[in-house]
């Protein structure tokens, strides 16, 4: 079982230059930058819905990459109905205070 695991959440290379979406690298990292900002803020706060690989499961210290950048959606824990379908929308969400 998995519950209650911490993980980290590497994003590789692969994840700053693979936008079919068209999203600069620049605009990527601005987005986790926001993003980075807001978790420390409001820990415990989204949950991440994405497609991930790991090299190993190791319950001790989970290793998770993400390699799409046009993937990621984003659910608020505090109303899992409330799911922010891209990096894009989450990013304008945090900077109009909107959540």
């Amino acid at each position: 079982m998995f519950e209650n695991v911490k993980a980290t959440i590497y994003l590789p290379q692969a994840f700053f230059s693979n936008s079919i979406r068209g999203l600069s690298k620049e605009q990527l990292f601005e987005y986790v930058e926001m993003l980075g900002k807001y978790i420390r803020t409001n820990p415990d706060s989204l949950y991440i819905n994405t497609m991930c690989q790991t090299h190993k499961i190791d319950i001790e210290n989970l290793a998770l990459y993400v390699y799409d950048p046009d993937f990621p959606s984003f659910i608020l824990a505090s109303n899992t109905n409330r799911e922010f379908r891209s990096l894009s929308v989450l990013a304008s969400m945090i900077s109009t205070n909107a959540i």
